[in-house]
């Protein structure tokens, strides 16, 4: 028989459910028996928290809300004229910015000076959104670069594009011809308006009759090759003949039409 033995008596024991231990008290020295387990309480897992942002709806009708800019809706357009005597308007459009507008059309001049055009015997409307030229010898805005300045009731400046008006081609030979290949001629000059593009058909005239039609198989200048030529070039017209005669100083170079007919009666071998 097992004796008893004088031990600390257990007076209170509790469980600390926060901390996941037992407490046993000041007197008490005593362990859970082996199998006993304290009941410990699950903490439970917090919520996410989402923030929730109040969405704004914008009207794309509030006038407020939108930006006009003044822009440019049509930009003028260059032209090549066939003949003489037409009449050819340059336009352009704008939109947005602040009604009424202002209209100012300009040239590059000299060292590229923006000189204002005014109303004359070959140019009319200068103050509207299109003006209107006279194609003739006379008027010295053929082959300038043109330009509109807009300006809206604020203040606000748009620039069109800069863009250039010939009458029909011609060049005067200036310098005898010089026999290049068989048939092929130089024909050097400085080309009085219009432009000429190599592969163009031409015809040389000469006191008023066709006396020669051909093609521009180059263009010369500085013994360099170019594509095309224009009013002001000093240039030299590689010219193929097919048919006519070879052509010398003081004829004049055109464009090809189809109804030139050459005329050699007056010229004699």
């Amino acid at each position: 028989m097992l004796e008893p033995t004088d031990k600390p008596v257990i007076s209170d024991v509790t469980i600390d459910t926060e901390h996941e231990s037992i407490v046993v008290g000041p007197e008490s020295t005593a362990k859970p028996e082996i199998g006993e387990s304290p009941i410990l309480q699950e903490t439970p897992t917090p919520e996410p928290t989402v923030e929730v942002v109040p969405s704004v709806n914008i009207d794309v009708g509030d006038s407020e809300l939108i930006l006009s800019i003044l822009t440019i809706h049509k930009q003028p357009v260059g032209y090549e004229a066939e003949e003489y005597g037409e009449k050819y308007e340059l336009e352009v459009q704008v939109f947005g910015g602040k009604a009424p507008y202002t209209y100012e059309w300009y040239y590059n001049g000299y060292r590229n000076e923006k000189i204002k055009i005014e109303n004359g015997d070959y140019v009319k409307d200068v103050a509207t959104e299109a003006i209107v030229l006279s194609i003739e010898k006379e008027n010295t805005l053929l082959g300038e670069g043109i330009f509109c300045k807009i300006t809206d009731s604020e203040g606000a400046v748009v620039t069109s594009d800069t863009v250039k008006v010939y009458g029909p081609f011609s060049m005067q030979v200036d310098t005898d011809t010089i026999n290049v290949a068989n048939k092929e001629y130089t024909l050097a000059g400085r080309i009085a308006d219009g432009v000429i593009r190599k592969g163009d058909k031409v015809s040389v005239e000469r006191n008023g009759k066709i006396i020669a039609t051909g093609t521009a198989v180059d263009l010369q200048m500085f013994n360099k090759s170019l594509d095309e030529g224009v009013k002001g070039d000093n240039i030299g017209i590689v010219f193929e003949i097919e048919k006519g005669v070879r052509p010398q100083t003081g004829d004049t170079v055109i464009k090809y039409k189809d109804f030139h007919v050459i005329d050699t009666s007056d010229i004699v071998n």
